[in-house]
């Protein structure tokens, strides 16, 4: 009753913008270009070492998000703006208060 591992799936992200690749699969935006434009595609690696990535030009891209306009920042201490670019997110998490242990 033991299972065989016949192939494994790995994946790569890349940028619809600027075509940049990446295997860092935790990343939300690109290192290129710093848009939320990564999409993940599968990739696999031949005998010789060669990646060789499936991507289908004719996949239409996702219109998520295009609907409405995007509101304008508020700004304040608990404002819910959208984050549009990695800056955006760093200077976010910086901003967020850090609380102290209380000492018993």
């Amino acid at each position: 009753g033991q299972k065989v591992v016949k192939h494994i799936r790995r994946y790569i992200l890349r940028c619809s913008c600027c075509t940049t690749l990446t295997r860092e699969l935790h990343r939300q935006f690109c290192p290129g270009c710093g848009n939320y434009t990564l999409v993940r595609l599968p990739f696999s690696i031949d005998k010789r070492g060669v990646a060789r990535v499936y991507y289908d030009p004719n996949r239409h891209p996702s219109l998520k998000g295009i609907k409405y306009p995007i509101p304008k920042p508020k700004g304040g201490r608990n404002n819910t703006d959208l984050i549009l670019t990695e800056d955006q997110l760093r200077e976010r998490r910086r901003q967020l208060p850090r609380r102290k242990k209380k000492v018993v």
